[in-house]
């Protein structure tokens, strides 16, 4: 009962009630309101969500004491030697920080917290057709809660999203993509997760079948490209997670296949409202793909699953509007609100959410008695 009312569940709560009042001025007479108060929700989510993600303080998370260790290691660490690591941008970045800032390792936190949240509030706020349902689909969909564990990973993709107005432009040239690679690049200096970038390209050029039938034909090549793409990928990155009782081999939950496979369907019935999000919903299925493969195989490509499946979060607001047109902005909004608020409460009960027991905030005090 206690885990129920966590800071990071009760900031949860607080997001969903604003949201669900806020929404409320959707009146075209009052646009200027509504956009207003879209703004003033998204300041108070950024500040709720920063808070707890740059103090938090979770030593019973393994990869926690992992960034802690690298974060210290990384102290002195000149140019070339960060090079030789496996991720020579978040080692220099941390060389940096140790030597102008503080050695204090909460501030390795405090730093790739607030990138990580600035990168994908911009991202909602610059694309989303919903930034209420978007917003609560980013926590309640668990990818804030992902990001406080595997830091590395999501840095790296907050770095992608960057560069995601090169990939949906209508006059996209050639230079657009070599933009985006660009930012691949620098995003595969954080994490190899980066290589969803390539994926993301990809999902730009897959067409969206005119007839229903043809989803069919164009998924199953999907799926076994993707199967060969996954062996491949396994050997050359992921080898590690082939050893006994690794992340590779622990055990799923059914939800982490049935909500994606159920994000395809709906996709599937109302494709011809969305086939001009091209990316969206080709992400989605891909995503998909990854999440069966995970099940049947190893539970690490369900990494990449979810980077693909953070376009979610701006598919889910679009699914939401052609799915319950016959309702008003008001009310899908609030509609999509509580679905999303009952799966949050299933995952807090299947134990799937990050919480936070402490907060340090030493790194504040260290810079008030300089």
């Amino acid at each position: 009962v206690m885990n129920m009312f966590n800071i990071v569940h009760i900031n949860f709560y607080v997001i969903c009630i604003i949201a669900f009042i806020f929404c409320g001025f959707s009146d075209k007479k009052v646009r200027r309101l509504k956009n207003k108060n879209e703004q003033l929700f998204m300041q108070i989510s950024f500040c709720l969500l920063a808070f707890a993600m740059m103090f938090r303080s979770t030593p019973n998370y393994t990869d926690y004491m992992y960034y802690i260790k690298e974060y210290q290691s990384a102290n002195g660490m000149t140019f070339a030697k960060c090079w030789d690591t496996k991720a020579p941008l978040i080692f220099f970045a941390s060389s940096l920080l140790n030597k102008y800032v503080s050695h204090n390792p909460q501030i390795f936190f405090m730093s790739t917290g607030f990138f990580i949240l600035w990168s994908f509030f911009r991202w909602i706020n610059k694309y989303s057709d919903n930034k209420y349902i978007s917003v609560i689909v980013f926590v309640g969909m668990l990818y804030y809660s992902t990001a406080m564990n595997i830091v590395r990973q999501y840095v790296a993709i907050a770095i992608l999203l960057w560069g995601y107005g090169f990939l949906i432009r209508n006059d996209r040239k050639w230079y657009h993509l070599v933009m985006f690679g660009l930012i691949v690049v620098i995003a595969f200096l954080c994490h190899t997760s980066a290589i969803a970038g390539v994926l993301w390209i990809l999902a730009t050029f897959i067409p969206v079948p005119r007839q229903r039938w043809g989803n069919f034909f164009l998924y199953g090549i999907l799926y076994v490209m993707a199967g060969r793409g996954i062996l491949f990928g396994l050997n050359l990155f992921y080898n590690e997670y082939g050893e006994a009782e690794s992340y590779g081999n622990t055990g799923s939950n059914i939800l982490g296949i049935l909500v994606p496979l159920g994000i395809v369907m709906f996709v599937w019935l109302y494709q011809n409202s969305l086939k001009k999000y091209k990316i969206l919903v080709n992400s989605a299925v891909i995503s998909a793909i990854f999440s069966i493969y995970s099940v049947i195989g190893m539970l690490i490509v369900s990494r990449i699953g979810n980077y693909l499946s953070i376009f979610n979060i701006l598919l889910i607001p679009k699914l939401i509007d052609v799915m319950f047109r016959r309702f008003d902005y008001k009310s899908r909004t609030r509609l999509a609100i509580l679905m999303i608020l009952i799966y949050y409460l299933v995952m807090i009960w299947l134990n799937k959410v990050n919480y936070i027991l402490n907060f340090d905030f030493s790194v504040i005090g260290e810079m008030f008695s300089a």
